[in-house]
């Protein structure tokens, strides 16, 4: 399978915007390469199921298209969600978590963005996402992602999101938590992309990464 086959489905990132790239040296590339290895490796059991190369390539067009993947990958849904079910398996993670999407998301940028070189690393050289995303590089670049924030009340900016974040991008239960209405969530939401210049809920979506933000500055959990 080539780099190319991994790559997410979307307009080369640059440095200063893309954890990915920042990542891409370093530790960086073991973590992910450890990360997405048994899908690497996966062997089908039958010939029509699809092989590693079509599983890597419907989730990362599940993670990062811009419109509904079945449509992207001229699927049934019916089909998308089996083969999802069975990348979970796989992998051996919940892809109705956000943070294992952002998580997954990050792994294919960060090997879309070094070549092959994890290949050669050794599994036991993996890091943990939070000592990954601990570096400074990514610290600086998490500050920025969410700054735009301070220009909006902290509950309804910086609470808000981190909570709709920590609840897996689900509407009702952010609003349970803060107490509002579900349109009062969404009434939030749309000011935070406003002031972050960015899609929040509509595709293509920055959960991901300001999941990954919030993250590395400390976040941890709905306190």
């Amino acid at each position: 399978m080539s780099v190319a086959d991994i790559r997410p489905p979307s307009d080369p990132p640059d440095a200063a915007s893309d954890p990915g790239v920042l990542l891409a040296a370093g530790e960086g590339p073991a973590w992910a390469g450890s990360l997405l290895r048994p899908l690497f490796d996966y062997r089908p059991t039958r010939q029509s199921d699809p092989d590693a190369r079509g599983l890597m390539v419907t989730l990362g067009t599940w993670l990062h298209a811009e419109r509904p993947a079945h449509r992207e990958l001229d699927l049934h849904r019916n089909t998308l969600a089996q083969r999802l079910r069975h990348i979970q398996g796989v992998l051996a993670v919940d892809l109705g978590r956000l943070a294992d999407r952002a998580a997954l998301s990050l792994a294919l940028r960060v090997i879309g963005a070094s070549g092959g070189h994890w290949m050669s690393e050794p599994v036991s050289s993996r890091p943990t996402l939070d000592a990954l995303i601990a570096a400074p590089g990514i610290r600086s670049w998490a500050r920025l992602r969410i700054g735009p924030l301070r220009t909006l009340p902290r509950e309804a900016g910086v609470t808000t999101l981190y909570t709709w974040l920590s609840h897996d991008a689900r509407l009702m239960p952010t609003a349970s938590h803060l107490g509002i209405t579900a349109p009062g969530v969404r009434k939030r939401l749309g000011r935070v992309e406003t002031a972050l210049g960015t899609a929040v809920v509509r595709r293509p979506s920055a959960q991901y990464d300001l999941w990954l933000a919030f993250r590395a500055l400390g976040f941890d959990g709905v306190g």
